[in-house]
């Protein structure tokens, strides 16, 4: 069995589509989403193969480049609009 980290945890998107195949697999997922009252009812009937994560990687991202000051190289892997 294997354990994913998946970010991009949105109703719907790419986020969901992959963990949603890691759990057919038999795996477990951890998924982070930014709204994660939304997501209760998609993870309870997946028990504890499912640990969802408050994230919101934007604002993470924002906060970040404020006290770096700038990133030469940045690569999402949610489609997000920036």
């Amino acid at each position: 069995m294997k354990t994913w980290f998946i970010t991009g945890g949105t109703p719907g998107g790419f986020g969901i589509a992959y963990a949603e195949a890691a759990l057919e697999a038999g795996d477990r997922v951890a998924l982070t989403t930014r709204r994660p009252a939304e997501m209760p009812d998609w993870a309870r009937p997946r028990g504890d193969r499912v640990l969802l994560l408050p994230l919101d990687v934007v604002a993470t991202l924002e906060s970040t480049l404020a006290e770096i000051r700038a990133a030469e190289s940045l690569t999402r892997g949610a489609d997000f609009p920036a």
